[in-house]
């Protein structure tokens, strides 16, 4: 079984197999083979082989139990099950037929809740072949008991869970059937609680809704919804949500996959209504096909009369689903933003933070079976609610800054401070305003007995001899005293036995169930951050059984909820030691301080409900981690990301700097506004705290900056409005975040109140005059100096936002402009034009490139081409030339962190990404990848001095920390050749996490009578064995004062293709030779083929100097399609060269 570890372990009644043939699909696909291999009879009468099932973390092992007989064994890798349900045989009366056909019901049917003797359990799982023609078959398992069945199927689904997320993970892949399972499509049956879909768990609902002066969506509940014929189905078939709920007990208004969004739609004089196939959903998205998507050219302003009206989600569902003696809420995971909700007409509440979890209890207010429930949810309009409430402070005379409503620019709206909402809705310097509104998140209706088990804090504190995991599971409960808890934890691969604490008594103040597991520190292997070593996660499963009295006689299955994390365990501080200058600012991970490096993380997609897309996700964070980045800061002027996100951090290595969702603004103190904040507070602080790669939490981007910056400007509200920032940021929301701290160790560093700031130990006193000082905390580093000059960057603690803008590629332009009957140089300069948001226009990118670029900014938009290159050219240089300062500095942990601004984007425009909208790499991210890999050389020119100093950097951890042995070697070439005219050796000792550093006078390193604009250096670091570990460029003069270079005489040769036939990620790639005569200065490779230009692709490395006469680069396509035709008429090709002769 390799490494993979059991889970359960069930003694039964194999009866053998059989093809499914009438159907395939959930429950209806085991009805025929279960006929024709279970006996009418009962189980009386069946044979079969006597045999032990358990279920492994990688399949399902079936044995035989009489040793005397010959050993059968079975064993079915877990990615061959397609379904697998606990069922039992019954015969339900039908009226004008005498003799029904058995039916194999899951045994929580109201048909099959009664034991019958005759007919025990079963458990049927339909798996693929591995051998042979690879059908599916139906095997079939006769059990000696309920829990046995119960059991198999719940181990199935978690173990087919972490497979399917972890060849996820490992293929960067998105849209795993382990995502949709975790959303809640758990099931499709109707009635099927134990039973688990594997493929698409589509179900069907009923639409709703009616007319009036608003308009309406007809709200998906996971599928088929109102068409144009008007025929409807319930709400029955819906799958269950499973993780965090009462085992079975949540109906899922979140997903499927029938229907059209545009179907079945009519407009009216003051009415739209439009079907809306699935959830999470947005009005914007529900709109798409009938009035465009709002990232067309021109529709980020065209349809801002969407984000001014109200609309009204709208569904029906019954109760026939229902446990009635439960208590029953609807619960609403996510709500953009301000909303009413209605059930059959009453009020049941309402909504006005997106990052809210609400609940609402309904029993009271649902129609018995077969009678329609009718949901309303009305989204009021976010322009309109924020007019609203920043007019009703204004006229209590209240204000809150200019920022409220920074300028009159089509491009961004007012009053955002005003709404707990996403800030960058109402738009910025690099994103549109696209004031979001919608269902972002799932909608369930949960009913349970006494809780339901929300989420668990997961703290861990080391000793010498074991580890302590110190837990909280957090409950929701509508109890009305207090009850008592069962709970389990099941962890393999840390614990002999599972860890069981009985008849716990859980207050319904503070419904919290706490508990300490030790674990020996002999069964631990550490997680490290990318670079450092292997991010090992253990699958813990928490379970909890609440009733209402110590004897638990009415325990029923529906009262137990699950939980299943992955852990990792290291210890994380944050260092502020007091220097002789300030004070240090530096993490310290499993007791060993780390240089940060990596970026800003921005929503994924401007509209909320598509942001956490698997795919994008998993793509943006398998991009970082392959970056040698180790750090992503989750930026405050978007989301709490989803849980793919952090469960996504976690197994890529990248620490998170968590932002809550609060910016560059003042915000009002209305009593319901900060009752919100906490509230939000709370629960995405337990929603996150236990992942390994959550490093710090800071309560707000840039407000203390934006107060001090700005207090002349507030005159007699300055102290009013720093008094408020105090109450909500440190007296308010610091505190709530305690609910995850520990009186007696830290866990985790303490929050920070904003960044940029001096730090946690200097937050929570007075408002900073200077909270960009470079002796403390974190700096935000913004200047339109010389980029390309070490002399620019600030020998700061911690750089936590730098960057420079630039253009994606042409081709992510003429995408962009798909649609568009023109996608000419006029047409593209017009949307760059459209899409530059910098209130300064392209003034800092052409200054950039002017600062010694050859490149004349005037008419820009005639050559585009060229444009889109030197910015490029631009940012990547800058960018390399602060890291390589910033990296330098961390002599006495003085300079410890740098995080670009920023890794992704939102839309097509010109911004700081170094990944464009589509994923696709700019010349940065090539970069980066150099840039950041854990062994570096560095070359930075001193004008003082005139030295060059080079510095070896060495970012990883060995247990034995050996220096080791070093040799630098630096080549003099001339723009005229391609053999270096001199070189010079170095020898360096270095061990892990550590660096030294080296002066040699730059005239030493010249040839003979050359001028310093002919010539130019190349830096290979080796190691002791002579293998090549690292290589920079340096350049002794700006790239506009070359003299003397030379055409390289470049050609390009497709040399060889991989194609595989069958659809898998990374499907086609190509060998590319590019041959050189003379000196090649920053290459550029751009995909130009009209069609292949569309799927994501990047080249083995990008905008190089190549010195050697032939240089082979691979084209990758992350694409599942089929065998492609590329010629070297796809690939553009520039140099600097080319504008230099």
């Amino acid at each position: 079984m390799g490494d993979s570890t059991p889970i359960c372990r069930c003694r039964v009644l194999y009866l053998g197999s059989a093809v499914p043939r009438q159907s395939k699909d959930g429950l209806q696909g085991i009805q025929e083979p279960l006929r024709s291999l279970y006996p009418s009879e009962g189980a009386v009468g069946a044979k079969g082989i006597d045999s032990w099932l358990s279920v492994w973390s990688n399949g399902i092992l079936l044995e035989n139990v009489d040793e005397n007989l010959k050993q059968i064994t079975r064993f079915f890798p877990i990615e061959s099950l397609h379904y697998c349900a606990a069922v039992r045989q019954v015969l339900i009366p039908e009226r004008g037929n005498a003799h029904p056909e058995p039916k194999f019901l899951p045994l929580d049917s109201p048909f099959a809740r009664m034991p019958r003797a005759q007919h025990p359990p079963i458990f049927a799982a339909i798996l693929r072949r591995t051998t042979g023609i690879k059908v599916l078959e139906c095997h079939v398992f006769i059990c000696k008991r309920e829990a046995a069945a119960n059991a198999l199927v719940r181990c199935c689904f978690h173990a087919y869970a972490d497979n399917s997320y972890a060849r996820q993970l490992e293929t960067g892949g998105g849209g795993s059937v382990y995502g949709t399972l975790k959303s809640g499509a758990v099931s499709k049956s109707s009635s099927d609680l134990t039973g688990v879909g594997l493929a698409n768990g589509v179900g069907n609902g009923s639409g709703g809704g009616g007319g009036g002066g608003n308009h309406h969506l007809s709200l998906s509940a996971q599928g088929g919804w109102r068409s144009r014929t008007g025929s409807t189905t319930t709400l029955n078939s819906l799958g269950r949500a499973s993780n965090g709920l009462a085992n079975g007990s949540a109906i899922g208004m979140n997903g499927g996959s029938s229907g059209s969004a545009a179907e079945g739609y009519t407009s009216v004089k003051n009415s739209l209504r439009i079907d809306v196939p699935r959830l999470p959903s947005g009005v914007y998205t529900a709109l798409k096909d009938t009035y465009g998507d709002i990232l067309d050219p021109g529709n980020d302003v065209s349809l801002r009369w969407i984000a001014n009206q109200s609309w009204i989600y709208s569904t029906s569902f019954n109760t026939a689903e229902l446990g009635l003696d439960s208590h029953i809420n609807l619960t609403l995971h996510g709500i953009d933003t301000v909303s009413k909700v209605h059930l059959n007409g009453a009020l049941l509440g309402q909504t006005d933070n997106m990052f809210v979890r609400y609940s609402f209890a309904i029993g009271h207010l649902l129609l018995p079976s077969p009678s329609q429930n009718i949901l309303e949810i009305e989204i009021l309009s976010p322009l309109q609610e924020a007019s609203r409430r920043a007019r009703e402070l204004e006229d209590l005379g209240v204000v809150t800054g200019p920022i409220s409503c920074p300028r009159a620019r089509g491009d961004v709206e007012c009053h955002r401070n005003h709404l707990r909402k996403m800030q960058m809705s109402f738009g910025g310097e690099w994103n549109p305003a696209a004031l979001s509104l919608g269902i972002w998140k799932p909608v369930v209706v949960e009913y349970y007995a006494v809780a339901v088990f929300r989420d668990v804090d997961v703290a861990l504190k080391r000793n010498d001899s074991h580890w302590t995991m110190d837990c909280r599971a957090f409950l929701s409960t509508h109890a009305s005293e207090n009850f008592y808890a069962q709970l389990v934890v099941n962890a393999n691969e840390l614990l002999d036995d599972r860890y069981v604490l009985n008849q716990q008594l859980v207050s319904i103040d503070s419904p919290v169930i706490e508990f300490k597991i030790h674990i020996p520190k002999d069964r631990v292997i550490l997680w490290w951050p990318n670079g450092y070593g292997k991010q090992k996660l253990y699958p813990v499963l928490f379970s909890v059984k609440c009733y209402t009295s110590e004897d638990r006689h009415t325990l029923s299955s529906r009262t137990e909820s699950q939980k299943l994390l992955k852990i990792g365990f290291r210890t994380i501080e944050l260092v502020e030691d007091t220097d002789h200058i300030g004070r240090t600012f530096f993490f310290r991970v499993n007791g060993h301080p780390i240089f940060m490096k990596g970026a800003n993380y921005v929503p994924a997609h401007t509209l909320p409900e598509l942001s956490a897309d698997a795919d994008a996700v998993a793509h943006l964070l398998k991009a970082a981690n392959e970056a040698n980045m180790n750090m992503i800061r989750v930026w405050g002027g978007g989301l709490y990301e989803s849980d793919t996100f952090y469960n996504l951090a976690d197994f890529y290595g990248l620490l998170v700097w968590q932002d809550m969702t609060f910016s560059q603004a003042a915000y009002p103190l209305a009593n319901d506004f900060v009752a919100s904040v906490c509230v939000e507070t709370v629960q995405n602080a337990q929603r996150l705290s236990y992942h390994p790669s959550l490093a710090l939490i800071v309560t707000n981007n840039e407000i203390e900056l934006f107060l001090s910056t700005n207090k002349s400007d507030f005159g007699e509200n300055a102290t009013r409005m720093e008094s408020d920032y105090k109450t909500l940021f440190i007296e308010t929301i610091i505190k709530e975040l305690k609910v995850i701290s520990r009186k007696d160790f830290s866990p985790r560093p303490e929050p920070m109140v904003s960044t940029p700031s001096l730090g946690v130990q200097e937050s929570g006193k007075n408002l900073s005059n200077n909270p960009q000082s470079l002796n403390y905390g974190d700096v935000h580093f913004w200047d339109d100096k010389d980029g390309f000059s070490p002399e620019t960057y600030p020998h700061a603690r911690f750089v936590s936002e730098f960057g420079y803008s630039s253009l994606p590629m042409k081709s992510t332009w003429q995408r962009a402009l798909a649609d568009s009957a023109d996608d000419s140089d006029l047409e593209i300069a017009r949307l760059i034009r459209s899409r530059q948001h910098d209130p300064k226009g392209f003034i800092p990118i052409l200054q950039l490139i002017a600062y010694q670029l050859p490149f004349v900014p005037q008419n820009w938009d005639e050559d585009i081409d060229k444009f889109i290159y030197f910015s490029q050219v631009a940012q990547a240089i800058a960018t390399k030339t602060a890291l390589e300062v910033f990296r330098s500095l961390r002599t006495g942990n003085h300079t410890m962190g740098a995080l670009m601004w920023q890794l992704n984007d939102v839309w097509v425009a010109p911004t700081w990404s170094c990944l464009d909208f589509y994923g696709n790499p700019k010349l940065l991210y090539y970069w980066t990848k150099e840039l950041l890999a854990p062994t570096s050389v560095i070359a930075l020119y001193d004008n003082i001095s005139n030295n060059l100093n080079i510095t070896l950097t060495r970012e990883d951890f060995s247990e034995h920390r050996d220096s080791q042995l070093y040799y630098v070697l630096v080549n003099t070439y001339l723009w005229t050749d391609l053999i270096p005219k001199k070189t010079i050796a170095r020898a360096f000792g270095l061990g892990s996490n550590n660096l030294e550093m080296r002066q040699i006078p730059l005239e030493y390193l010249l040839y003979e009578n050359h001028l310093k604009e002919e010539l130019f250096l190349e830096i290979i670091l080796e190691d002791e064995y002579g293998n090549s570990v690292a290589r920079n460029f340096f350049y002794p003069v700006p790239l506009n004062k070359i003299i003397g270079i030379k055409d390289p005489e470049l050609t390009l040769e497709v040399e060889g293709q991989d194609c595989k036939a069958a659809t898998s990620p990374y499907a086609n790639s190509f060998s590319l030779r590019i041959t050189v005569r003379y000196p090649a200065l920053l290459v550029y490779l751009e995909l130009v083929h009209p069609y292949y230009v569309k799927e994501r692709h990047r080249f083995s490395t990008n905008g190089f100097t190549q010195t050697q006469p032939k240089k082979t680069i691979h084209l990758v396509f992350e694409s599942d399609t089929v065998c492609m035709t590329l010629t070297t008429d796809h690939i553009k090709v520039q140099t600097i060269n080319q504008y230099l002769i």
